[in-house]
């Protein structure tokens, strides 16, 4: 009798502990699972909020682009008006040329925008 009990005490234990095994090995999986699944979702993140600040920089090459353009259009009717004062035209020709560059850049950074 007391050999039936110990045989099927160590029985039990062994099967409890092959259990806990198991259990263990399946719990540890699934939180390798999951930490694959959070590396992934991380570097997902971190590639959109990349994604994300270079086009708020854009936006923001293209406001001053747009302000800078701005800026010419005064000086431009200045040099406009002196210009039916007087024959030189090296300013008008500098600021038409200043312009036209920022009109090409503004153009770029609209298409790299888009």
């Amino acid at each position: 009798m007391l050999e039936r009990i110990r045989h099927e005490s160590k029985t039990l234990d062994t099967e409890t502990e092959a259990g806990t095994l198991r259990t263990q090995a399946e719990g540890t999986r699934h939180l390798g699972e999951r930490l694959q699944h959070i590396h992934f979702w991380k570097s997902e993140l971190q590639r959109h909020i990349k994604k994300l600040v270079a086009e708020t920089d854009l936006l923001q090459q293209k406001r001053r682009l747009l302000k800078a353009l701005d800026a010419t259009e005064i000086p431009f009717a200045i040099a406009t008006d002196n210009l039916t004062c007087r024959d030189g035209d090296r300013e008008v020709d500098l600021i038409r040329s200043i312009q036209a560059l920022l009109k090409r850049t503004l153009s770029q950074a609209v298409n790299q925008i888009k």
